[in-house]
């Protein structure tokens, strides 16, 4: 039947007038400029002057440096050198934004972050309207779904920390806007735009960004299944447009995951846990936008973020944080909207599948499921953190509060009672702003893991060891599951981001090799433990390749337990005399004299505290260049691990001009101990005994 066209009364009655749409506008113009200055205003003000340890401190010492070496997969800055994990990511858009921010525009580092972070906000606002408005949903329910969406505590969970991760949470309202329209009028256009939306959102951590394109799968689903707008056919077209342009766009970070997992570190198997993750996925921590596992974690210093202690201790914080969701709920239990089971669904999944393996010791049959494929497959270790699902709770609260606000003004306003729809209104948008306790409290970011300035004395210690011989390493001692010196935390350290020299130094991750991870990690044990022969210093940096030995005597040595730099200063002192040049000390009294040592230095130091610089240089004498060859037809076998070659070089016994294999290196790769030369040497040490292994000190504060 042809469609009845209408009459110029009809059509003057149903659009509304030129006067009132400019009013309209006007007033729409003025919600998202004040929420634009509710995104930037108190983010910018929240730790002012001070620059957080968030994602890759490197973004904020030479975000240009940093942005030279992401294309590259080798990355010779970390362990003795190892194929880089998600370091291409930053090449778009993360990196691009510090380097123009702080590169070309000279805006301080601290300034920059905080535009970032304001601009995560408001985008994912306005991805909200987006979304909404494509859904044809008016009023002011609108505004309070974008206070809703933007201000969930899920952002404060990343903020401070990892706020890389939140790029699939702002892309999350425009994929499935844009899935939305691609569906109604089929074409290229939305699913380019589709496609530009997953880039933006990074390909720094492909599960994050996994868990975001469920929701336009579940839209898909619920409008195909529950509606008759959508046919199959129109999803299948929308789909392969989508995925073709999708693959071809992220080609330049996928083709990154499949170089690491082929050649890099299983990184999986080497941090967080499944049992680990799911230790905090409680129901009501992902209704109210949290349960990520690092949010509640703390070191023997203090919580890493400063929210967390509010959402689990302060009682208006806990009570603001369930009003959302309360509100949502209400909505979905009261209003009627051909919408509301698609964000119905939507919230119901992400929770079912944020809890995934919760409880660990007794899942769900689903949950147990989900333990064998996360336990049995590098995909389901990769999908195992699925407190990452929690943007599609907060989407659909955000989505079916919005939609409540404006059909109860409707009401309101029917039975003549405006002033009652004006408060319904003012409620929701203080509810929004109560559940914001980011703004309130000023905990976006966290003053624990932040620092002021990078001390001149580093600077120009490194500037010294990056004139060096570059055909060398510079190795930092001792080493330390994070960085935390006594004038801030930064995570990473410092030396990579302002130097161009390779570099090595023990971390928390054991990246590189196994038998290289294995030799860094005994090494610095004998430091930590003050058990390191001086004699022995050099012969193992000449095993590492390293020319150039940076002692780190400024670190905050209560927080991981670090051996006291005094000891440090001692070894290095004490080695001069056994191929390593006196050190070059780094650092004015008056810096040192503000340094928070362990206070077992004023026991066992051998001069006073204040002598002792905060960093000192040394160089090896006839160092090893990190390119270089062995003959094969003598090495040395060591039975035993990277103990036993640090027991060779107290003995004097280490040569380091032969080759140097480990047993268990020779029967897996070589091929047996028969197929040596006959001039290969046994050494058999007690150093593969089982024994204690030196770990962190970071735990749940929950």
């Amino acid at each position: 039947m042809p469609r009845r066209t209408r009459t110029p009364a009809e059509s003057e009655a149903a659009e509304p007038s030129v006067p009132a749409r400019a009013r309209v506008g006007r007033v729409d113009r003025m919600v998202v400029g004040g929420f634009a200055l509710l995104c930037y205003v108190p983010v910018l003000l929240s730790g002012w002057g001070t620059v957080v340890a968030d994602t890759k401190s490197y973004l904020y010492l030479d975000p240009a440096r940093m942005l030279s070496r992401a294309w590259s997969m080798w990355d010779p800055q970390i362990g003795l050198g190892t194929v880089t994990h998600q370091n291409i990511g930053y090449l778009f858009p993360m990196g691009p934004f510090f380097w123009v921010t702080e590169h070309l525009l000279h805006l301080p580092p601290w300034v920059a972050q905080r535009l970032w972070l304001g601009s995560l906000l408001f985008l994912a606002g306005l991805g909200t309207r987006y979304l909404l408005r494509a859904l044809h949903l008016d009023g002011p329910g609108v505004a309070v779904a974008m206070l809703a969406y933007a201000f969930s505590p899920y952002a404060l969970e990343y903020s401070s920390r990892l706020s890389v991760l939140l790029g699939p949470w702002v892309a999350l309202p425009w994929l499935i806007g844009f899935t939305v329209h691609a569906l109604r009028r089929g074409g290229w256009r939305h699913a380019a735009l589709f496609a530009i939306a997953v880039q933006l959102a990074g390909g720094v951590n492909a599960s994050s960004l996994f868990f975001a394109l469920l929701g336009p799968v579940v839209y898909c689903i619920v409008t195909v299944v529950g509606t008759d707008e959508v046919r199959v056919r129109d999803v299948w077209s929308f789909a392969w447009r989508v995925g073709l342009l999708v693959v071809l766009t992220s080609l330049w970070w996928l083709s990154g995951l499949w170089v690491e997992g082929r050649y890099g570190l299983n990184i999986l198997s080497v941090t967080e846990t499944i049992k680990d993750v799911s230790q905090t996925l409680f129901p009501f921590e992902l209704v109210r936008g949290l349960g990520y596992w690092m949010f509640y974690g703390r070191d023997p210093g203090s919580f890493w973020n400063d929210a967390s202690q509010a959402f689990t201790r302060n009682p208006a914080v806990v009570l603001s944080s369930f009003l959302v969701p309360i509100g949502a709920m209400v909505a979905a239990a009261t209003v009627r909207w051909r919408h509301r089971l698609f964000f119905v669904v939507l919230l119901v999944s992400g929770i079912v599948i944020g809890m995934a393996s919760a409880p660990f010791d007794d899942p769900s049959i689903a949950g147990s499921l989900f333990k064998k494929f996360a336990a049995g497959s590098s995909l389901g270790l990769a999908l195992r953190s699925t407190a990452r699902a929690t943007p599609l709770i907060a989407l659909g609260s955000a989505g079916l509060l919005g939609a409540g606000v404006s059909a109860w003004v409707v009401a309101w306003r029917a039975r003549g009672r405006t002033r009652a729809g004006s408060w319904t209104v003012g409620v929701a948008v203080a509810v929004c702003l109560a559940n914001a306790a980011g703004l309130w409290t000023g905990t976006y970011y966290s003053g624990y893991l932040a620092y002021s300035k990078i001390p001149d004395y580093w600077r120009q210690a490194l500037a010294a060891a990056d004139h060096g011989n570059h055909s060398t390493r510079l190795m930092s001692i001792p080493g330390s599951d994070f960085a935390a010196y006594a004038w801030g935390d930064t995570v990473d350290p410092i030396e990579p981001g302002l130097i161009d020299r390779p570099f090595l130094a023990n971390e928390l991750v054991p990246w590189g090799s196994a038998p290289g991870a294995n030799l860094v990690e005994a090494f610095n044990t004998a430091i930590q433990d003050s058990g390191l022969d001086p004699a022995a210093l050099a012969p193992i940096a000449r095993i590492l390749d390293v020319g150039t030995i940076l002692a780190r005597l400024d670190m905050e040595t209560r927080r991981f337990n670090l051996v006291p730099a005094s000891s440090v200063w001692r070894l290095m002192t004490k080695a001069a005399d056994h191929g390593i040049s006196p050190p070059v000390p780094y650092g004015s009294k008056a810096a040192v004299a503000r340094l928070r040592v362990a206070a077992a230095d004023h026991a066992t130091s051998v001069a006073p505290i204040a002598s002792i610089p905060a960093v000192a240089l040394s160089e090896v004498d006839s160092p090893t260049p990190i390119v270089h060859t062995r003959r094969a037809d003598d090495p040395v076998v060591v039975a035993g691990d990277g103990q036993g070659l640090i027991d060779l070089a107290a003995s004097g016994l280490l040569d380091p001009t032969r080759l140097h294999l480990y047993a268990a290196t020779v029967v897996q790769e070589v091929g047996g101990a028969r197929r040596l030369a006959p001039g290969a040497v046994l050494v058999v040490t007690d150093s593969n005994r089982r024994r204690g292994v030196r770990g962190g000190g970071f735990h749940y504060g929950y």
